[in-house]
């Protein structure tokens, strides 16, 4: 019950209580948004669906900078690092918090998504699946790099730099039909990607891709943060 009103303080009703500090966090996602649909001359669908795995994805990769600010700045994993339930509660509550605090925007592109597209339930339903792992997979990762760089304002920088590699270079943004047929395969590879090009072409076969990728990369994800979370000091 802890976690969930501490990640309800500093995530969702801090969102709501600072808008401003939510826009200029996730300011990217909305300027291509806005551009990409101001060229378009109508709100660009496939650049709502990468506003929404972009924002996950920055804000499960933000927990590096939490995590190695907590660690290496206050010292807080000191007074619960050795006891494994609030070791526990410390990282369930980091990630409620990097999840709930974007959400006021989610819920926004979510529904200009449903207005503009009209999904098929089934179909939204996968995309939440997989945009949750994506966002459990960069949480992960996320926490890999707060353990393995020391200085403690450096990791926001790597992960600010990672997050925006994986989302504007993979076809988040911009329609599939502009890559190679064989780079469309390459781009199932990427967490991030994987999510857009089954919205965008949404065949069976590209969902059982798209599940898999995700599915994957969540369970490496969970391998290394399993091997490396007790050397966080």
């Amino acid at each position: 019950m802890s976690r969930v009103a501490f990640s309800y303080y500093y995530g969702l009703k801090f969102s709501i209580r600072h808008p401003l500090t939510l826009i200029s966090l996730y300011f990217d996602s909305l300027a291509i948004l806005f551009i990409l649909s101001v060229i378009e001359g109508r709100l660009n669908d496939i650049a709502l669906m990468g506003s929404i795995v972009s924002t996950l994805t920055l804000s499960g990769f933000s927990s590096a900078g939490d995590f190695s600010y907590l660690t290496r700045v206050i010292k807080f994993t000191d007074m619960v690092w050795f006891d494994e339930t609030a070791r526990r509660n410390y990282i369930i509550s980091i990630y409620l918090t990097n999840l709930l605090f974007p959400l006021p925007l989610v819920l926004i592109y979510a529904s200009l998504l449903l207005i503009t597209v009209r999904l098929p339930l089934a179909t939204l339903m996968v995309v939440l699946v997989e945009v949750f792992m994506l966002y459990l997979t960069s949480s992960n990762l996320g926490l890999f790099m707060a353990i393995k760089i020391s200085w403690a304002y450096r990791a926001r920088e790597v992960f600010f730099i990672l997050a925006s590699v994986i989302t504007l270079l993979p076809p988040v943004y911009y329609s599939v039909e502009l890559l190679p047929h064989y780079m469309v395969f390459v781009s199932m590879f990427l967490p991030t990607s994987a999510i857009t090009v089954f919205y965008q072409i949404g065949t069976p076969i590209v969902l059982e891709m798209s599940l898999i990728s995700e599915l994957a990369w969540l369970l490496v994800s969970l391998l290394i943060v399993s091997k490396y979370i007790k050397y966080i000091h």
